[in-house]
């Protein structure tokens, strides 16, 4: 079985530090988990996940981070799902979904980033992929 690659993904809603992880907590997001390629996992799925505790208005930004791939074949392509829910009995419905591709160590891209109106409200399209760096250290 080949090895898997070691990715982070990194959030960031408006005025608030990012998400990731370096910071795995801040004022509305959570990081729930780190995938850490095939280190401590007994499938061959490999996802991370961040949970908000609402959708403030403002500009929203999700990248991906290729922290490490020993023994991996590049380019490496990540799927990338943001989806949001009224309240805990309703279903999750997908707002903005992607694939990037990552091609070496270390790299970092913006998958997407869209501004949220107040009302659960994603501004028809607006949805962008312009690079905003979120990689930080624990502040």
């Amino acid at each position: 079985m080949a090895s898997m690659p070691t990715w982070t993904s990194g959030s960031r809603p408006p005025a608030t530090k990012p998400v990731g992880y370096s910071n795995k907590a801040a004022e509305v997001f959570n990081l729930l988990r780190d995938d850490l390629g095939k280190a401590q996992d007994v499938t061959d799925y490999n996802y991370e996940v961040a949970y908000s505790r609402g959708m403030p208005a403002g500009e929203y930004v999700v990248n991906v981070h290729m922290y490490r791939g020993i023994g991996v074949t590049y380019p490496i392509t990540v799927k990338l799902v943001a989806s949001v829910k009224d309240n805990p009995q309703d279903t999750a419905q997908q707002v903005v979904t992607t694939t990037v591709q990552l091609h070496h160590e270390n790299e970092q891209v913006t998958a997407f980033g869209f501004p949220w109106i107040a009302k659960g409200h994603l501004v028809q399209g607006s949805v962008n992929n312009l690079y905003k760096e979120l990689r930080v250290a624990a502040q």
